[in-house]
């Protein structure tokens, strides 16, 4: 499924499999890794269902939980809710149309490679804007401040969501909902990993935008 979208230059948005993107990665034998050396530090804690992160140079963390919404940690250290689900309180601001169930819910946050002359950055989200529901990427302009975001801009609204309880393991609605967004190393390819929502079709549609 391919979708483009001009962001500055054209860029293309390749959803795919996330067991399909597994499978290209190689095997690491954990087992032998020495890890007697690693250190670790704790920089947040009490989360509800952490989803994903993404950093500016700087150490800025953007980082989203499932049922919550879209924060911000500064190299300082203070925490900017940004952007809330629904009735989630506690942000600056606040989506209605995006809530959780299930699997479902704020997912994927990735930075754009030119964010220190746009601001922008992109988030995966289930959204009841439409019937059935779908999952959205979103593109945002963040302040200077990292205090507010703004400019919301669907740039795909049509990624399946679950909205039938079916008699899979694990088969209520929102099962099976996942999603990443990734650019590829030089800036020009944003990636977007979808769930399967029990239909091995869904992450395969070739449909286009």
């Amino acid at each position: 499924m391919f979708h483009r979208t001009r962001n500055g230059a054209e860029r293309w948005l390749v959803p795919l499999s996330i067991g399909a993107l597994a499978c290209t990665l190689p095997v690491v034998a954990l087992a032998s890794t020495n890890t007697t050396s690693l250190e670790h530090e704790v920089v947040l804690s009490e989360l509800e269902s952490p989803w994903d992160t993404a950093f500016l140079d700087d150490g800025t963390m953007f980082f989203t939980e499932k049922c919550k919404g879209l924060s911000v940690r500064p190299p300082s250290g203070e925490i900017n809710a940004l952007l809330g689900m629904g009735d989630t309180e506690g942000y600056d601001s606040t989506a209605d149309d995006l809530f959780c169930e299930g699997q479902a819910g704020m997912m994927g946050v990735a930075v754009d490679p030119a964010f220190d002359e746009n601001r922008r950055i992109y988030v995966y989200s289930t959204s009841n804007t439409s019937d059935p529901h779908t999952n959205r990427l979103m593109r945002f302009v963040v302040n200077e401040d990292l205090t507010v975001v703004s400019e919301r801009t669907d740039i795909v609204d049509d990624v399946p969501y679950k909205m039938a309880e079916s008699d899979h393991p694990f088969g209520r609605p929102g099962a099976y909902n996942g999603g990443r967004v990734r650019f590829d190393p030089d800036g020009e390819l944003l990636y977007l990993t979808t769930g399967d929502n029990h239909n091995s079709e869904v992450p395969r549609r070739l449909s286009a935008a």
